[in-house]
């Protein structure tokens, strides 16, 4: 699965006061409270139904209709995401998150780019050459006063999926400040995923965003 042919739902800057609802860059996806700065997937999870199509109420205040697709999560092979949020539990987990990182500082990804030359490695190839008998590993990765980054692999078993289905692996970066919290993420679930590829684009994301002003903002949903 080639990472870098992405279908980018929205590519706002760091620096804009108008990110996106979750309403208006997913489906298949109950709202959590984010505004989006960054959304892109795989093609096949282009989503082109109207808000009429989806049953989008009313109620859900959307900004603006958009004329572009979205993301349909169901069928997102990968996934990359820069969000914020203003709710008090994503900033609880995040600050317990970003405490249990410290702890030993992390390897600042020596298992990606170092020795082990993973980054040329699908997550399957990955578990069966360094890992056979394990089901997870976390890669932690560095970590400051107010933010952390870490990366977990996964066999299906770990999850919840058959022997059969497909390994997947999770990219993450959280900063809490004053009271956002800004995540910025990448999934995958696939056996061709390859490690570098996702690592890559993440990182540039990263550094994109990771030192965004702090707006307030007001108005996202959370069901």
């Amino acid at each position: 699965m080639n990472v870098t042919d992405l279908f980018v739902a929205i590519n706002i800057a760091a620096t804009s006061n108008n990110p996106l609802l979750s309403e208006e860059v997913f489906t298949a996806h109950d709202p959590l409270g984010e505004y989006v700065f960054y959304a892109a997937s795989d093609k096949r999870a282009t989503d082109n139904r109207s808000d009429e199509e989806l049953g989008i109420l009313e109620s859900f205040r959307l900004k603006k209709k958009l004329n572009n697709p979205r993301i349909n999560l169901n069928k997102a092979k990968f996934l990359f995401e820069v969000s914020v949020y203003f709710e008090e539990d994503a900033y609880r987990v995040a600050s317990e998150e970003i405490k249990e990182m410290q702890l030993d500082g992390g390897d600042t990804y020596a298992l990606v780019d170092g020795y082990l030359n993973i980054d040329k490695l699908t997550v399957k190839k990955y578990f069966s050459k360094y890992f056979p008998e394990m089901n997870s590993y976390m890669v932690k990765g560095g970590a400051g006063d107010n933010w952390a980054s870490w990366i977990n692999f996964y066999k299906p078993e770990a999850i919840g999926g058959s022997a059969g289905s497909e390994h997947s692996m999770n990219f993450w970066y959280k900063k809490i400040e004053g009271k956002r919290t800004l995540e910025i993420t990448a999934f995958c679930k696939s056996d061709d995923c390859v490690i570098g590829d996702m690592h890559k684009h993440w990182t540039s994301l990263v550094e994109a965003y990771k030192n965004m002003p702090m707006n307030h903002f007001k108005g996202a949903n959370r069901y």
